[in-house]
Parts: structure tokens; sequence; C-alpha cells
């Protein structure tokens, strides 16, 4: 039920006066990989495009695109060197639609089995980790060594795309 009344108005003297965003909005910087790969990267709070947002891997061979993160869904696409349009890439894992909360399901069901999540804290240490390191070589000028790391957990089952492949899997509690 929707109730009309006066506008609530915060307590604070400096309620919609502008301020100074003390944080990053932008971040850039390259990163060397153990396998030797170079990536840049780039992060935009502030961004005007019009476009829908994306994650794209630029290679000496092809560009890897992905849907936007933020709605874990989509289809990965390639362009591929000499090539003009992208090829979507097949689903093989399952969970091809808008599945937030997937994450968490499969990590209660890895700790239930006794087993590290996927996704854990030592991958989300390490992410951070990334970030705050790029910060720290732009603030420095020099490079920033990492000091985390991760053990890669296995991937979900190669063809768990529907509830008959599911209910005879060890991990068909994911399906839903």
């Amino acid at each position: 039920m929707f109730q009309t009344g006066p506008l609530y108005v915060p307590k604070n003297d400096d309620f919609g006066q502008p301020y100074l965003q003390e944080s990053e909005t932008y971040l850039a910087g390259i990163i060397r990989f153990k396998n030797g790969c170079i990536g840049n990267v780039h992060f935009n709070a502030r961004s005007i495009r019009t476009e829908k947002p994306y994650v794209a891997f630029y290679g000496t061979h092809g560009i890897l695109m992905l849907e936007d993160p933020n709605f874990f869904g989509g289809d990965v696409k390639v362009i591929l060197k000499g090539q003009t349009e992208p090829t979507v890439i097949p689903h093989t894992h399952g969970y091809k639609g808008n599945c937030r909360g997937l994450g968490v399901a499969e990590m209660a069901w890895s700790l239930r089995m006794n087993r590290t999540p996927r996704t854990n804290a030592d991958m989300a240490v390490h992410a951070l980790e990334i970030l705050t390191g790029i910060m720290e070589s732009s603030r420095t000028g020099r490079f920033y060594e990492l000091e985390s790391g991760f053990s890669l957990q296995p991937m979900l089952p190669k063809g768990f795309l529907g509830p008959e492949y599911a209910q005879n899997q060890p991990e068909g509690a994911l399906y839903f």
C-alpha cells in the first residue's frame, strides 16, 4: 500500500550540497600473468557510454567478448583475426541464463560436501590485491608484485544443461 506524507529529509546540514568524491573512478593498468601473457585493464565508473556494458579480451588471434557481468548471463562471443562478425560460442556447462545466486548456491553445496568452493576467499583476496596493486603501482611508479594467489577448482560438469542431466549428478542440487 502506498502512503503519502511529508518527504523524508535527512538530519544532516550538508544534505543536498556538492561534495568532493575521494575515490578512484578510473583505473588503468598492465598485468603480466604467470604464463607470460600481458593484459591491459581499464575500469571507468564515470563513463557516459550508451551501449550495453561488456567485458572484452583482446588477443593476437581474436577478441573474446562477454556480456555485462552484473547480470550473470548472456552469450560468449569471439571475433577471430580476419573476421568482422562475432561467432557465438555454444554453452556446454549449463546455466546460460541470468543465474544470480549460483555462486552462493555452489559455495553452500561445496561446504556441505566438504570441498573447496569454486569461488572462495583466496580468489576474492587475489582480485582485490590486483586492483589495489594497480593503484599502488600508479602511486609509486614501480611494478607491484602480487603476494596472494589461489587454486583453481574444477568447473561444473560439462553438459550440465537441465533437470534430466542434473538429477543423476552429484551437483544436481544446484539446478533450479
